[in-house]
């Protein structure tokens, strides 16, 4: 699994109000609450393994079974990959193979195998080397089937 979605940056000022309210915004952002809200209306992952026991979580665990499990998962996971390639080969599922497939335009084998190929054909690999396909797509396909999964509950 790799981690990835919204990140916060604070620059340094030399004004101490201003350094004290980026503070204040943080902390509040960090809040247990906060984090379990902004997971459970978002389905991004909280900040904050509190924030799996906080009630919105677990009302939103109960609501949509197998869910906790993925998100359990996390212990797993390690931070997104900033190489070239990886950033085109998501870029690539995301848009060939990620939405066709939700949007019910193509099965997900189908897409899958697209995007392979065309990931295979911008590195330069016409063969079709495996491994490529499969270091770049492994995360993204249980995104796919986890989401599909989803939205026939």
């Amino acid at each position: 699994m790799v981690l990835s979605g919204t990140n916060m940056v604070m620059f340094h000022k030399d004004d101490p109000q201003r350094m004290e309210a980026a503070w204040s915004l943080a902390k509040f952002l960090l809040r247990t609450d906060n984090t379990a809200r902004w997971s459970a209306e978002t389905s991004y992952l909280p900040v904050r393994k509190s924030a799996f026991g906080h009630r919105l979580m677990v009302d939103k665990f109960k609501k949509f079974p197998g869910l906790e499990k993925a998100y359990q998962q996390i212990e797993y996971a390690f931070p997104e990959p900033r190489e070239v390639a990886w950033l085109t080969g998501r870029a690539i599922v995301e848009e060939e193979a990620l939405q066709p497939a939700l949007l019910g335009l193509k099965s997900p084998a189908q897409t899958l195998r697209h995007a392979a190929t065309k990931i295979n054909h911008q590195y330069g690999l016409a063969m079709g080397n495996p491994w490529i396909s499969m270091i770049l797509l492994l995360p993204i396909i249980g995104l796919v089937l986890f989401l599909i999964i989803k939205s026939k509950l």
